[in-house]
Parts: structure tokens; C-alpha cells; sequence
């Protein structure tokens, strides 16, 4: 190929044209002369008559601009991806659209191949691979789940998310080479949200969960983030903070299990040396453990910037530490950290996590309606937490992710719920939920939500992204595998 030129390049001038009206750059932008493809047939279009559709829709729609930009060829085929908002003449509301051109080439400037998913092994000069890559990219650039999106300051290849799972895959607390090798087989998502990670000795509750407070562990995540970088991927790790969900067994030497009230989780916890075991009353934390607990949270988001990650997640769902100040039935203190200040550990967190390492790289999980760890809806839930996303959203996180377990038995989260927790929570809205193609093609397209968070999925179906893209059907992943130390059902399937 002869005069190749970056996406970037083009998306720069593209914006100039679209947002600022610079219409004498479409030349530039263009091949001096095209077929396009239409309905009707092949329509030669100029590159004045393109800048005068530009004009005209501009005129038609104010505030029209470009937001984000795709494009591949094969030499005689251009797939051109642009999505566009603009502001509705009659209502005022914004509106926003994605367009799929389809160009053949005739003669002009030629843009750089976009090559995410090119094929591994091939070459441009594989002429069958390479119409095959050309026929998905029309296909894909017509579904968003596997258009880019603009997360912060990270443009993410598609909208699929790996969800935080458990995998007590870290012996001593430390991510070894099975960890690395896991994520990085999945670095084709969109993001990955790694497992949930303590922030602190005393968050190790489960068996075998990952750390973030000390630099062995530092040195051990930036194995893992290198070599999903390596793979053009993206990767969050997940603050979690045990708190009562804890065994003395499961924990070094020197720990303690704290919670914000001494109120113990019914039933039993797995611990590797003793079996299950009752879960014990928790030590109630006093105001001094309270500020460590933040801090041992601010230095974990620092650490992880230092191992290379793209940034943390929050984990205030699923009835763990920060959770456990967030519910009343967790928290029954009579203190600024009860009551009406039940929110104010995890917006202290949120808060000093975002100063220390900027909001465009923390995003927060909540779990409305989830029912795991002795939690469940409660009286006013759904204003509480629409009071809280409110705040959430002044402290300017890149993301909220709602928990949304209904399709393993959990109570539903009310879809009202859901679109006003969007509404006010400015950063971008993660969907979860027992969620396939199509499902999340719909959502999408309807906009409930940004981004698409696959969980179970991913366990057995490390190409979960080409799976879906394709329609591929899925391998079902071996329950009694999920937890176990080793490499079976986690990297050997």
C-alpha cells in the first residue's frame, strides 16, 4: 500500500470539517473520485458534491458534529464507520446517529487498513482472509456492541466488558503466571474488570483472592497489564474490600475483619484448611480504622497506576465492605458513618481515588437490588441510590456499573430505576445481566446504557468477542472449576 495515513489523521481532519464547518479539508479527507453504493445502485459522487451534503446536513441539523470515526479498505472497497449528535430543530433534544458508507475506490488517497481485528498470521496479501475481514467489517460497523467507544481518555475497541469474577487463582495473594495468561486471552474486549483485589490485608476474606497493598503484588499485576497491553487490550482492576464476607482462616497472619457494625452474614464460608466454617461477628470499625480503610483504598488506586493498569473499579455491590455501609441491615451505627451518612464511606473513597488518580480512571459498581452476602432490597432503596449516583456523578467518575443479577434468581432491578440512575450519573452507564448479542445490540441501540458487561460467558469462551461477532455458539463453563486453585476450567479448557 502507497500513501498510508493514520485513522487518527483522518479523524482530526474529519472532526475540522464535521464540527467546525472547515469544508475546503473534504478533498483532503476523500478520494478524488468514488462509486458509492446506494439503494438504487452506484452513484459517482465528487468530493465538492460530499462537502455540499456536509453543508446541507449541517445547515438541516445544528450542532451537528462527529464523535467518533472508523474506516478499513482492501485496496478497492472503503467501509467508512461515523458516528454523529446533533440538536433537534423542533424539540431541542439532542439526537445521534451512526453511518455505514460503503466506497469503491477508483483512484486517490488510500487510509491506513484498520486492522483490530485483522485476522492473527495473515497478510494484507491473503486475498481470501482479507475478504473475509472486509465482509465482517461491514457487518460489525452496522452493530455497536462492536463499534469503539471513548471511556476517559481510552478509546476501547468495542463495547464488550469482561466482568470482575472471582477466580481464586492467587496463591499467597499474589497474581502468578495462570492470572497473566487468563486476562491476556481476553484482551480482545473492550475493557477487562479484573477480579475483585483487596486493598488490604484484612479485605483477604475468600481464599486465594488477589491484593493490592504491598509490591510484590505491584510488580506481579504489571506481568499481567504488559502483556494484555501487548494484545491491544484494556484493563481496570476491581477494589474490593472483603469486610465481614471473611474466615480467620482465609486471612494472614496480622489481619482482622472489620465491618461498620458487629452484625455477622448468616450461613457458612469455604476456607481451604478447615472447610466451611460460620461466618464470625465481624469487629465493628472505629472512626480511625474508618479514615485507614479510605486510605488503604487511595494508595491500592495508586499502586495499580504504577502496575499499569488503565484504571480501578470501585466495588460497592454485591454486599462487600463498602456495601455493608451503604445497607442498613449491614449498618446500624448511630454515627456520621450511619443513618443518613451511610453513603459517605464509599463517596470518600470515590472521592480521594479521583483526586489522587484522576475521575477518567475510576469507575464504581453498585448492586441496587442484589441479594448476595445477606443484603437485598430495603425500604426506599431505589431513592437512596438515585441520591447517590447523583453525587457520584459531581465527583466526575468515569463510569458507574449496575449489578443487575436477576438471571440467577436475584430480585430484577426495575428498568425505571436503571434509566434514572443514567440520567443522572453524567460518566458512562455499564449494563449487566445475563446479556447475548442480541440482547445487548437492542439496549444499545435504545440507549440504556454505553458499555456491556459479560460475565459467566467468558469463563469457558476466551474469543467471546469473535463469538458473538460471528454467532458462534458458546461453550458452558464446569461450576466446579470456578474456584479451584490450577489450571483446569481456567486456562485449559
Amino acid at each position: 500500500m502507497q500513501n498510508l495515513e493514520s485513522t487518527k489523521a483522518l479523524f482530526d481532519r474529519w472532526e475540522r470539517v464535521w464540527n467546525n464547518g472547515e469544508l475546503d479539508l473534504v478533498p483532503s479527507c476523500v478520494a478524488e473520485k468514488y462509486i458509492r453504493h446506494e439503494d438504487a445502485g452506484e452513484r459517482i459522487v465528487s468530493p465538492q458534491e460530499y462537502a455540499s451534503e456536509i453543508e446541507r446536513l449541517r445547515s438541516d441539523r445544528p450542532n451537528m458534529r462527529i464523535v467518533a470515526y472508523d474506516h478499513a479498505f482492501d485496496g478497492e472497497r472503503a467501509w467508512y464507520r461515523v458516528d454523529f449528535k446533533w440538536t433537534d430543530k423542533d424539540s431541542g433534544e439532542e439526537r445521534s446517529r451512526a453511518s455505514l458508507q460503503v466506497w469503491r475506490i477508483e483512484h486517490g488517497k488510500l487510509a491506513e487498513a484498520w486492522v483490530a481485528n485483522h485476522p492473527v498470521g495473515t497478510t494484507w496479501g491473503d486475498a481470501a482472509a482479507l475478504e473475509r475481514w472486509t465482509a465482517e467489517k461491514g457487518q460489525a460497523a452496522t452493530r455497536q456492541l462492536f463499534s469503539t467507544f471513548q471511556l476517559g481518555q481510552l478509546q476501547l475497541r468495542n463495547r464488550v466488558v469482561m466482568a470482575p469474577m472471582t477466580r481464586s487463582r492467587a496463591i499467597g495473594n499474589v497474581p502468578n503466571d495462570l492470572v497473566a495468561e487468563y486476562y491476556t486471552a481476553r484482551a480482545d474486549s473492550g475493557l477487562i474488570i479484573t477480579e475483585g483485589t483487596s486493598p488490604s490485608p484484612d479485605g483477604l476474606g475468600q481464599p486465594r483472592i488477589p491484593g493490592l497493598f504491598n509490591r510484590e503484588q505491584v510488580t506481579a499485576w504489571r506481568k499481567v497489564t504488559d502483556r494484555v497491553h501487548e494484545k491491544g487490550g484494556r484493563i481496570f482492576v476491581q477494589l474490593m474490600h472483603t469486610g465481614r464476607v471473611a474466615h480467620p482462616a482465609n486471612m494472614p497472619e496480622g489481619s482482622k475483619i472489620v465491618a461498620p457494625s458487629p452484625v455477622a452474614i448468616e450461613g457458612n464460608i469455604y476456607t481451604d484448611t478447615e472447610g466451611h466454617k460460620p461466618y464470625p461477628v465481624p469487629s465493628q470499625m472505629s472512626t480511625l480504622e474508618i479514615e485507614h480503610a479510605i486510605e488503604e483504598f487511595v494508595q491500592a488506586a495508586r499502586y495499580a497506576v504504577e502496575a499499569g493498569f488503565d484504571g480501578v473499579e470501585i466495588n460497592a455491590a454485591n454486599g462487600y465492605l463498602i456495601e455493608q455501609f451503604l445497607h442498613p441491615s449491614a449498618n446500624r451505627r448511630s454515627d456520621e458513618w450511619g443513618g443518613e451518612g451511610r453513603d459517605r464511606f464509599a463517596l470518600e473513597i470515590a472521592k480521594r481515588t479521583a483526586s489522587a488518580i484522576g475521575g477518567d480512571r475510576v469507575g464504581i459498581r453498585i448492586s441496587p437490588h442484589g441479594a448476595i452476602n445477606d443484603t437485598g432490597p430495603f425500604p426506599g432503596v431505589d431513592a437512596f441510590y438515585l441520591e447517590f449516583a447523583a453525587k457520584l456523578s459531581e465527583l466526575e467518575l468515569v463510569y458507574i456499573h449496575l449489578v443487575d443479577h436477576s438471571s440467577m434468581g436475584a430480585p430484577q432491578v426495575p428498568a425505571d430505576l436503571k434509566a434514572q440512575i443514567r440520567e443522572r450519573f453524567r460518566g458512562a452507564f455499564l449494563l449487566s445481566g445475563g446479556y447475548d448479542a442480541s440482547r445487548a445490540e437492542a439496549d444499545l441501540a435504545d440507549g440504556k446504557g454505553d458499555l456491556v458487561v459479560f460475565g459467566r460467558p467468558y469463563l469457558n469462551n476466551p474469543d467471546l468477542v469473535e463469538k458473538l461477532k460471528v454467532g458462534a455458539p458458546l461453550r458452558d463453563a464446569d461450576p466446579h472449576t470456578f474456584y479451584t486453585p490450577g489450571p483446569e476450567g481456567y486456562t485449559e479448557l
